[in-house]
């Protein structure tokens, strides 16, 4: 969990710098975000296979995939509170030694994700281009061939930039990463040649944000 805490970190200091937009006028808004995504990862479960010339370790892990997300939000002064829903349609993926690897066709380690935020405009302009920085939970529900239905709880955080096009729509890009617990239950008791490992994902995307009120 380190790693979303120094993006985190790294993104506070870089708002301390920068200078945010005044205060919004006209008071909160409410906004509809859909976005398409493109996302890889790392972690899963490490696997010893035994070999005459010395054990393999092969890593399981998300296959690199495309998401979806639909996120609602309201914003206040330089505040926004989201909620956001997000699908994630993953293989699972083998990971070689010598860094190669093989999609397990077939094999799924996919997940749908509730992720509330709270974000900060750290800088805007006058014509409403702004960027945000946004934190917090994410709740993965996964699906894995085989295995029982696993819920877990993750951390978040993320950079969003935004352009408006019309008054009432903008160009949304985004980029962040994700980290929490394995998809695969701990075995119990342990085996020796299967040992779960915490998942981080790392994801961009571009979408459009719709505002009920300009």
């Amino acid at each position: 969990m380190r790693t979303p805490i120094r993006f985190l970190s790294i993104a506070l200091l870089l708002g301390a710098t920068a200078r945010p937009g005044s205060a919004q006028a006209g008071g909160a808004r409410v906004g509809l975000t859909a976005e398409a995504s493109a996302m890889t990862s790392s972690g899963g479960a490490t696997v010893v296979v035994p070999d005459p010339a010395g054990d393999d370790r092969l890593e399981l892990r998300q296959a690199a995939t495309a998401g979806l997300a639909l996120r609602a939000d309201l914003d206040w002064s330089r505040w926004r509170a989201e909620f956001g829903l997000q699908v994630v349609p993953a293989e699972l993926f083998a990971e070689f030694p010598d860094g190669g690897g093989i999609g397990l066709g077939g094999q799924e380690a996919a997940a749908l994700e509730l992720a509330p935020r709270l974000g900060y405009r750290m800088a805007g302009s006058a014509a409403g281009a702004s960027l945000f920085v946004l934190a917090g939970p994410s709740i993965q529900f996964w699906s894995v061939t085989d295995l029982d239905g696993r819920v877990t709880l993750a951390i978040g955080a993320a950079f969003q930039a935004e352009a408006p096009l019309s008054p009432r729509l903008h160009l949304v890009a985004r980029g962040g990463l994700t980290a929490g617990p394995s998809f695969f239950a701990d075995e119990e008791p342990a085996t020796g040649s299967f040992e779960t490992t915490g998942v981080t994902r790392w994801q961009g995307g571009v979408g459009l944000r719709w505002l009920l009120r300009p």
